[in-house]
């Protein structure tokens, strides 16, 4: 697991290192290692920064990349960005979470996939979300 936070002093960043997580030092580290991406930032602007800015995970990824947004953005922003992610070359599957914080901390959070279940993205994204 390789996590990275623009804000690492975060708690949450600093128990997945406690856990084994390995700690990237840039966007562009995570592109490089990771075959899976999984984000979750807080507004479309951030989403856009961490995937199709110049030092975001298009802009660096080597290989083709399936990409989890977990994020809970505007429709638009998420066919923005799987348009984007097809052009570079990558999956990028829209899987925002309802729960919030409390459902978090208990670890029930709900995941929403926009990928048909006879889908492929639907298929290479169920793995990540039985564990």
């Amino acid at each position: 697991l390789i996590v990275y936070d623009a804000f690492p002093t975060a708690p949450g960043f600093r128990m997945l290192e406690e856990l084994g997580a390995k700690r990237a030092g840039s966007l562009a580290e995570v592109a490089d290692s990771a075959d899976t991406i999984l984000s979750m930032v807080t507004a479309c602007d951030h989403v856009r920064e961490v995937y199709a800015s110049a030092d975001g995970i298009f802009a660096n990824a080597k290989g083709s990349k399936l990409i989890m947004d977990c994020s809970t953005i505007k429709p638009s922003t998420s066919l923005e960005m799987i348009g984007a992610a097809t052009k570079a070359g990558h999956t990028f599957v829209d899987t925002p979470v309802g729960g919030g914080v409390p459902a978090a901390s208990a670890g029930t959070l709900t995941f929403m996939v926009g990928a048909g279940e006879q889908s492929e993205e639907w298929k290479r994204v169920k793995p990540f979300l039985d564990c």
